[in-house]
């Protein structure tokens, strides 16, 4: 890659490294982690073949919730698989390769996310490449 860059706005008022230590640890608290690893190891994958090896990680925390947000510069999805892109057995990717993907992933991650009040969704950028956002109630009480 040539470029890979975590961003974090001020959270809780507070900027800087620490703030953002801090909403990783509440998205652990309240997610797989498995989910998240899952979209950022497809991102990587993603722009391997683009000229422009780029990918983008942004936590965004609100008062209910953790947004974050996955950019990559790869190829989007196709507009064949773009509505199912999180079915059971949907990819994008070639059969052929050491990494073909299952179309597994993706579906997992969905159903981790959601049985835990959780949300994802994917939308090819206007400028090329595919965003995927994930969306996690906060938790609270952590000590």
């Amino acid at each position: 890659l040539e470029r890979v860059s975590l961003t974090y706005p001020e959270i809780d008022g507070v900027g800087g490294k620490g703030a953002a230590l801090r909403a990783i640890f509440e998205i652990a608290a309240a997610l797989d982690v498995q989910a998240l690893v899952v979209v950022v190891d497809n991102a990587i994958l993603a722009v391997q073949s683009s000229e422009r090896k780029s990918c983008q990680l942004r936590v965004i925390k609100a008062e209910t919730h953790v947004q974050i947000e996955i950019d990559d510069s790869g190829p989007g999805l196709p507009a064949e698989i773009a509505a199912r892109v999180f079915e059971p057995f949907v990819t994008g990717r070639k059969r052929e390769g050491t990494r073909s993907g299952t179309g597994l992933g993706l579906a997992i991650a969905k159903q981790l996310l959601e049985a835990q009040g959780g949300t994802i969704a994917a939308r090819n950028l206007p400028e090329g490449g595919l965003q995927v956002e994930i969306r996690i109630e906060v938790i609270t009480n952590l000590r």
